[in-house]
């Protein structure tokens, strides 16, 4: 009897190769959304979802189920530290490089942010690139991976309570940047 493919979220990885292509199905469209959020040009967000699936596969032995983190924390793990590298090697161009990502994210819309209005939708991500690193990554992670906090805790090393505490409170800077928008934006009509 076939067994039944992994789900990204689950806690064994994949055993057959036919579990490994239904797990990479269904973790792809997370995985390159985050990159794809941290990485201004499309191919080079494709070539990094190819690597980190890639190495996952090479890698499998290492993810044994016996972690506290799910399937996903850890190929986000992998993800993470594939747009890290990224930028290591951009050098000192790799803020900018940040910034055209959070553009191109304007430009070309992931579905579930082709609801915002162009105008709203780069403000937005205006506000996201300004928010303190940490707080940016744990956004990033939530809203462009899909993770859980607990899989978001896994993949920094962080306390899962102290995630929580940085999206809340990104969340909650980012609700007050944008009602001050929003104030401005009436004054001035």
């Amino acid at each position: 009897m076939p067994s039944e493919p992994t789900h990204p979220d689950a806690e064994r990885p994949p055993q057959t190769p036919a579990e490994w292509d239904a797990f990479c199905q269904a973790a792809l469209p997370r995985v390159y959304a985050y990159i794809a959020a941290r990485v201004p040009v499309p191919q080079d967000a494709e070539d990094l979802a190819a690597g980190v699936f890639l190495k996952a596969v090479r890698n499998r032995d290492q993810f044994n189920g016996r972690h506290e983190r799910s399937l996903a924390a850890w190929l986000f793990a992998i993800a993470r530290r594939a747009v890290a590298d990224f930028y290591r090697r951009a050098g000192p161009e790799a803020e900018a490089l940040e910034e055209e990502a959070l553009a191109a994210q304007a430009a070309h819309p992931t579905p579930e942010t082709a609801v915002l209005q162009a105008e709203r939708r780069a403000e937005l991500l205006g506000l996201i690139r300004a928010l303190p690193p940490r707080r940016r990554e744990i956004v990033a992670l939530r809203y462009f991976g899909g993770l859980r906090n607990q899989e978001i805790a896994a993949v920094l090393g962080l306390g899962e309570r102290t995630v929580a505490a940085h999206l809340s409170r990104a969340l909650r800077d980012l609700h007050a940047a944008y009602q001050r928008i929003e104030e401005e934006s009436h004054a001035s009509h």
